[in-house]
């Protein structure tokens, strides 16, 4: 994980099937955000290289307070930037505690990180079909049709 690509964002997070684990994200122009505010998610994205697949990808963290998943993150993210240019990190899943495990090994390859700052790169990943610029994007109509009881 490349600690300083850090960036902070708030991203509408749509599910495209209500029970599905699946979850679309999309950047909404700041203009048009009051009138969905309750739908967007505070996020953090980094950028991290996969060891295995030897590929550089993004990490988006959902920022959920008093939640045992993202609590159980809060260690690695209070790391300081030298230990990521040590080490290698793996965090995994932890179904019946409800949280994460970190584990650390010093590093087995040189990383050559992306030279594009991280809002460039969440912009490329996301594709423009996932930017809602203007107030007949679909979903945007969606979420914003009816009358507020």
């Amino acid at each position: 994980m490349k600690h300083d690509s850090e960036l902070p964002i708030r991203l509408l997070i749509h599910k495209p099937k209500p029970e599905g684990m699946d979850e679309e994200y999309y950047y909404v122009r700041s203009d048009l955000r009051h009138a969905i505010r309750e739908e967007l998610k505070d996020v953090r994205v980094f950028v991290y290289y996969a060891v295995k697949t030897k590929t550089h990808a993004l990490w988006i963290v959902k920022v959920t307070l008093d939640n045992s998943w993202h609590e159980s993150l809060s260690p690695l993210f209070t790391l300081k930037s030298e230990f990521f240019e040590d080490n290698e990190i793996r965090v995994i899943s932890d179904k019946p505690t409800s949280r994460y495990r970190i584990r650390s090994r010093p590093k087995t390859s040189n990383v050559t990180w992306p030279q594009k700052p991280t809002d460039q790169l969440l912009g490329e990943a996301l594709g423009e079909d996932h930017f809602i610029n203007d107030a007949e994007h679909p979903l945007y109509l969606d979420l914003i049709e009816g009358d507020e009881l």
